[in-house]
């Protein structure tokens, strides 16, 4: 039996160590490291989550292949830390709080789950699936084993263990919504939405089920939950019933299941989380827009947290995303020697706003030995005149070099034109918000100072030319 003095002594160091409980093999850690799940044993099922007394529970390791070839279903847990066992975690020194969450927290859930999905349910929960104190699972170097094993789970457990709790509740139409609104502000407020690395864990799964501090499960799924909010959302009239005003605070990523296919998208999602470690964000970058090379991705991506935003820019110009060169810049001071390079300090939400990627521009870029960027572009022409608008838009009046036809175009610009300042059309690119072929850059000096959405030009001129941007 264990104890709180020694309990994560044994679960946080190689106590739990066993051979694969399915190949009878030992792991290789730098390799496949285990996958350990807990389930109850028989004499266990018919335990209640609340009860005062915790049932035992069996704890085993497998290899994540060994886990597919035999088809066993596990459902991992997604959740936020608390303060006492993130403090065990960073002091290697364990404290009573601690212990009792690492077990009494993960036992109730599993127990939960087996009320609700069947006796034969594990579940993967980090406080003990994972030896928090081994070297060779600390930090970033497990991440690509927990996100692959979320992905292979498929269906998560979203613990919400915030207090007040929300009651649990099924809603089908429209006034359900109004009816439990201050239920559903309280879950929308809960700390997980505000945690950064859940995203990754999220996106990694098909869905979820919500789970309160009572270890009470949802019987729908997250996503059929936010598919009701969505279809309400455009159902109201605006602007919305007050009693509804929490729709408006709805992190991005749960309303979001689309595919997240270029950088500024992800940089919307990821900015207004909360992560321990600036570079955090393009370690969760990197998982989500490069998932079937992500351990790979995760050795080369350099310590240095402004390297290491440009080595993902870097990567995304390689993949034909031209975002990097969209993003409006936050209040950061400009990169010392990569002009173009933006959120390498600081990562806002309004950097970006597009959506995602639905078209993409006939010629990649080219990322030249000093870092600067050669692009194919469509000349509209010189920048005559700006006239400001609301919300740092502006209407340009552009002049065909060649013709001589002047054209009008609303644009979002960083720095005011101060010479010869041109629009530039990308051919072929298109975002949620825009139409194929209507994504323009304002340069000068050779820099992106705004960009823009020219639409078709009036004249025939469709003069295709190379320029730098540094």
């Amino acid at each position: 039996m264990l104890d709180s003095h020694d309990l994560l002594d044994v679960c946080w160091t190689n106590g739990l160590d066993t051979p694969c409980s399915i190949c009878k093999q030992h792991f290789d850690n730098a390799i496949a490291p285990p996958v350990r799940t807990l389930r109850l044993p028989e004499a266990s099922l018919n335990a209640m989550p609340t009860d005062t007394d915790l049932p035992s529970i069996k704890i085993t390791n497998a290899h994540l292949h060994c886990l597919k070839t035999h088809n066993v279903k596990l459902f991992p847990v997604s959740h936020a830390w608390h303060e006492p066992v993130a403090r065990a975690y960073a002091s290697r020194e364990s404290n009573i709080q601690a212990a009792r969450i690492v077990f009494e927290i993960p036992v109730r859930i599993l127990v939960a789950a087996t009320q609700r999905f069947g006796p034969n349910v594990q579940i993967w929960h980090d406080y003990i699936s994972i030896p928090q104190w081994q070297d060779s699972f600390r930090g970033t170097t497990i991440l690509p084993q927990i996100f692959q094993i979320f992905k292979y789970g498929g269906t998560a457990l979203i613990h919400l263990d915030d207090e007040p709790t929300f009651d649990i509740y099924e809603a089908s139409a429209l006034q359900d919504l109004v009816t439990h609104a201050p239920t559903l502000k309280c879950l929308f407020s809960a700390r997980w939405f505000r945690r950064m690395w859940i995203i990754v864990e999220f996106m990694m799964c098909r869905d979820g089920y919500l789970m309160n501090s009572r270890f009470e499960i949802m019987s729908s799924t997250f996503s059929s939950l936010m598919k009701q909010v969505a279809e309400t959302s455009l159902a109201l009239s605006t602007p919305l019933d007050p009693a509804l005003d929490w729709m408006t605070t709805i992190p991005m990523f749960s309303k979001d299941r689309s595919t997240h296919n270029c950088l500024g998208h992800v940089y919307d999602l990821l900015a207004n989380q909360g992560c321990r470690s600036y570079r955090d964000r393009f370690i969760a970058t990197c998982a989500i827009l490069e998932q079937d090379g992500y351990s790979r991705s995760l050795a080369e991506l350099p310590q240095d947290r402004q390297e290491a935003c440009l080595w993902v820019s870097k990567r995304a110009l390689q993949r034909n995303d031209y975002s990097p060169l969209l993003l409006r810049p936050s209040d950061e001071p400009q990169h010392a020697r990569v002009r173009w390079l933006k959120g390498h300090t600081t990562m806002d939400a309004n950097m970006w706003g597009l959506g995602i990627q639905t078209g993409a521009a006939h010629v990649p870029p080219i990322i030249l030995s000093d870092d600067s960027v050669e692009l194919e572009v469509h000349l509209l022409g010189i920048v005559t005149d700006t006239m400001d608008l609301l919300d740092g838009e502006a209407m340009l009046s552009v002049q065909c070099l060649v013709c001589k036809t002047s054209i009008s175009s609303k644009a979002y610009m960083w720095q005011q034109p101060k010479g010869a300042s041109k629009l530039y059309r990308i051919p072929g690119l298109a975002y949620q918000t825009s139409d194929s072929g209507q994504i323009g850059i304002v340069v000068e000096d050779p820099q992106v100072i705004g960009r823009a959405r020219p639409g078709l030009p009036r004249c025939r001129c469709n003069e295709h030319i190379r320029i730098c941007i540094n």
